[in-house]
């Protein structure tokens, strides 16, 4: 099923043209050549339109662990919201994958949420909170087709990650004070007390990497 809708095409256009200083230095492209291409692409009024200025081919549905693509003929890969609700075996199938496809200096692009996405239901729990409950409940309640979450923190992935040759070249997280101290008044499961409560507490993060 295709999901891909005009407003938020637009809004990743407005993105990208925010970030037109960072984009042109990863690809060692001229800033206004960059500006130039989204500023076009801003003006059109219709998905269609935008995918084929932009010379870009949507496939949905789609196995991105099995693209079917050319070898090295991908300049980036990029998630959003997207790695904390697969299972595990799946990211390392995506890394593999996007190590084949990306050229020599392609880049993959990954922006995880690492917290309980429950608390978008309950303020009241922080965004660890689902740390405390042990794996067996875990996987009987959530890790499922409706609602799967992997509970995966940042250096689970890094992990997997780096064991295919990624070199991490940004990385940014957040974390809260907050989720800190209830970390110290939870019992935590078993799964994740080889962590560090700074490990633990990381509640999102983007990362670009590429691999040598």
């Amino acid at each position: 099923m295709k999901h891909l809708r005009l407003k938020l095409v637009k809004q990743t256009i407005s993105e990208m043209i925010k970030q037109a200083d960072n984009i042109a230095e990863s690809f060692s492209i001229a800033k206004h050549i960059i500006l130039s291409k989204l500023m076009r692409l801003n003006e059109l009024n219709s998905v269609e339109e935008i995918l084929k200025q932009a010379n870009i081919i949507y496939y949905a549905p789609g196995d991105a662990a099995k693209t079917g693509l050319p070898d090295k003929s991908v300049d980036i890969v990029f998630t959003y919201a997207v790695l904390e609700h697969v299972e595990e075996y799946v990211i390392h199938d995506l890394t593999k994958e996007s190590k084949r496809i990306l050229k020599n200096n392609g880049i993959v692009y990954h922006a995880i949420g690492l917290h309980d996405h429950y608390k978008s239901f309950d303020k009241k729990i922080s965004n660890v909170n689902f740390l405390k409950y042990p794996e067996w409940l875990w996987n009987f309640f959530i890790k499922n087709k409706i609602s799967y979450h992997n509970r995966l923190r940042k250096k689970h992935f890094t992990d997997i990650f780096e064991s295919y040759g990624a070199k991490i070249k940004i990385l940014s997280e957040k974390i809260d004070n907050a989720d800190l101290q209830a970390l110290k008044n939870m019992k935590i499961d078993k799964k994740f007390r080889n962590l560090s409560l700074k490990d633990l507490a990381i509640h999102y993060v983007e990362l670009i990497y590429f691999f040598e």
